[in-house]
């Protein structure tokens, strides 16, 4: 009985540090080495700069409320609330007419920001309304008024400053576009995501085709067909490199005598995303039945990134930060895997600390996946 509970005291002492995926990667304690599935892209740090060009908009708005305020110094309370209830009333029409078209006709994407605008816009109006009733005036004119401005600031915004903040957002789009030209880790996600993933999804069988027949290498250049028991692919990507040599690490957890894991092929079945099948990595594998689990691939094309940074150390031009560019690179792999219908549904990508892994870890969090449990 002892023995048993120091064996489960053993497996949940040793069980990895799974967590949800982080929006960022600031928010990773890497002393904790956590495990998570990358379900949206990460960011580099949640700290947001102030630009310019914000300061001076908010420069502006302070200038203009202040001399706003300036100028009803001496003003009556009755006309003081009357124009401040007018005032309120206009921006809160104007501001609820353009978010609710922008609910309507605007972006899917933006639909939950303009909600809030909408709603703030509410505000503004119901503060106007207030207002003008303590003031016991009416507000017939005002509401006229304020209809007539907005078409006028929509006329205004649709061919004046909108064209200028329209130049300032193609500007930044065609910056990050030559970095993203620029990035090791673009071009790497492209070549790994077309080259293996692809292919290498279309040879497995869903769970609805039936299993999948794997060559499975059993020893050297001799093969037995095995049946892979389920249909997900996980990419196994580490966060950061050190200079390990990722083929070699492979190669010695796959070697005989006992190998922690075992490699094969997928048989190839007709279609135009398929070509040769290549070796992925199982996890399990049962001599008996013929049967294999846990099927896994780690990047090993992402070493590329620290050989650039090993050739670039004397070259301040060609600076390479590891991290970002695995950011890079599972952020765009996401984004192909997600939109290409082979692929959707059918891989996962799992973020792990540095080599060396503990293929108990990989093997824990994989079947953990595989078989429909969530990360908490």
């Amino acid at each position: 009985m002892s023995s048993h509970h120091e064996v489960e005291m053993e497996s949940l002492i040793s069980s990895p540090n799974l967590v949800s995926t982080p929006l960022f990667i600031s928010d990773i304690d890497e002393l904790q080495k956590p495990i998570f599935e990358i379900t949206s892209p990460l960011q580099p740090s949640r700290q947001r700069r102030i630009t310019i060009k914000v300061l001076l908009d908010i420069a502006l708005f302070v200038i203009l409320l202040a001399t706003g305020l300036w100028l009803f110094a001496n003003v009556g309370r009755s006309l003081l609330l009357k124009s401040f209830g007018d005032a309120f009333l206009i921006t809160g029409i104007m501001l609820a007419i353009l978010s609710i078209w922008l609910v309507l006709t605007g972006a899917s994407m933006f639909r939950k920001i303009n909600l809030l605008k909408l709603i703030a816009a509410l505000i503004v109006l119901i503060i106007g309304l207030s207002l003008i009733l303590m003031g016991n005036k009416e507000n017939q004119l005002a509401v006229g008024y304020a209809l007539f401005a907005t078409a006028l600031l929509i006329l205004i915004t649709k061919f004046f400053f909108l064209i200028e903040d329209e130049q300032i957002r193609i500007e930044r789009l065609e910056r990050e576009l030559k970095k993203a030209k620029q990035s090791a880790g673009m071009g790497m996600a492209l070549s790994y995501f077309y080259n293996f993933i692809v292919p290498t999804a279309a040879n497995i069988r869903s769970m609805a085709e039936g299993h999948t027949p794997i060559d499975m290498e059993v020893s050297r250049g001799k093969f037995e067909e095995y049946q892979l028991t389920t249909d997900q692919l996980f990419v196994i990507v580490p966060r950061d490199l050190d200079g390990s040599d990722m083929k070699v690490f492979l190669k010695n957890v796959s070697s005989s005598p006992n190998p922690s894991v075992i490699q094969g092929k997928p048989k190839e079945r007709p279609g135009n995303d398929t070509h040769r099948p290549m070796f992925v990595y199982f996890l399990e594998w049962d001599p008996a039945k013929k049967e294999c689990d846990g099927l896994f691939d780690i990047p090993t094309i992402i070493s590329a990134c620290w050989d650039r940074r090993k050739h670039g150390k004397n070259d301040q031009h060609d600076t390479v930060n590891i991290t970002d560019e695995i950011m890079i690179f599972q952020n765009q792999l996401l984004s192909l895997i997600n939109e290409h219908p082979i692929t959707y549904g059918k891989v996962r990508i799992l973020s792990f600390p540095s080599l060396p892994f503990r293929f108990s870890d990989i093997k824990y969090v994989v079947t953990q996946l595989a078989h429909g449990a969530a990360l908490e």
